[in-house]
C-alpha cells in the first residue's frame, strides 16, 4: 500500500499538506493556489471526467487523490474484523471428531486470514490443534491465525481466547474430561477457583503440551 503511494512524487508545501488534511475525503481545496472556479473543475475533473486534468495536471491533485484512497483503503481495513461463527450441525472437532454444536458452553474457534476456521468442542481441543497445527492442518501456519475465541464460563460468551483467563484443575468437566476452563475477567476466574477448586489460573502463552497431557490423565 506505501508503495502504491509511494510511487507518485510528493510536491507539498507545509501549508498545502496541512490545507489538504483538514479537507480530506471531501474535494475541497484539493489543488493549488486560484480561484473556486478552477480548484472545482481540476477535481470534478480528476473524479469525473478527463476534461479538468487536461487543464491541470498538477502533481498535487494527483497527490491529494492518491492519499484519499489510501486513507480510505486503511479505513476498511482496520473496520474489518473476524466475528465468531455459530457452528452448524455438521461442524466437527478436527482433533476429537465430536459433533461441537452440541456443547456450547464450552465452544472454541480459531479463524484463519482466508476466511477459512476450525471449530473445537473445548479450550483444551483447541490448544492442542493450535500446539500441533502442522499435524492437524498442513495448509496453513500460526502466522494465518488472525482471531481465537473461547466461551466464558459464567456469560457463555465468545471471548477473544488471547487474552482469556484459563483455569485448569478444577472440579468442572468439559466434553472431553478435564477441561481448561475460560474467563474474560480476573475476579470471575477467582471465584471459579474458589468454587471449584481449581489448581491453576494461566494466560494462552502459558498453556503447554505438558499442561494438556496431564489433563487428559485424570
Amino acid at each position: 500500500m506505501m508503495a502504491f503511494a509511494g510511487t507518485y512524487r510528493m510536491k507539498l508545501r507545509s501549508s498545502e499538506y496541512r490545507y489538504m488534511l483538514q479537507s480530506a475525503g471531501t474535494g475541497e481545496r484539493c489543488g493549488r493556489q486560484g480561484s473556486s472556479a478552477e480548484r472545482h473543475l481540476a477535481i470534478g475533473g480528476a473524479f469525473g471526467g478527463n476534461a479538468g486534468l487536461r487543464r491541470n495536471r498538477s502533481p498535487f491533485v494527483y497527490d491529494c487523490i492518491v492519499i484519499n484512497l489510501v486513507l480510505a483503503l486503511l479505513l476498511t481495513s482496520v473496520c474489518f474484523a473476524f466475528e465468531p461463527l455459530k457452528p452448524t450441525k455438521k461442524d466437527k472437532c478436527p482433533v476429537c471428531g465430536m459433533f461441537v454444536a452440541k456443547y456450547p458452553n464450552f465452544l472454541a474457534q480459531i479463524a484463519f486470514k482466508d476466511g477459512s476456521y476450525a471449530i473445537f468442542d473445548g479450550p483444551k481441543d483447541m490448544f492442542k490443534y493450535y500446539m500441533k497445527l502442522p499435524v492437524y492442518n498442513a495448509s496453513k501456519k500460526k502466522e494465518d491465525i488472525v482471531a481465537v475465541y473461547v466461551t466464558d464460563y459464567y456469560s457463555l460468551k465468545p471471548i477473544d481466547g488471547l487474552k482469556a483467563i484459563y483455569v485448569a484443575g478444577s472440579d468442572v468437566m468439559g466434553p472431553m474430561g478435564r477441561e481448561l476452563v475460560p474467563f474474560e475477567k480476573e475476579d470471575d476466574a477467582t471465584e471459579f477457583m474458589a468454587d471449584h477448586d481449581g489448581k491453576t489460573r494461566l494466560r494462552f502463552n502459558e498453556v503447554t503440551t505438558d499442561l494438556l497431557t496431564r489433563l487428559d490423565s485424570f
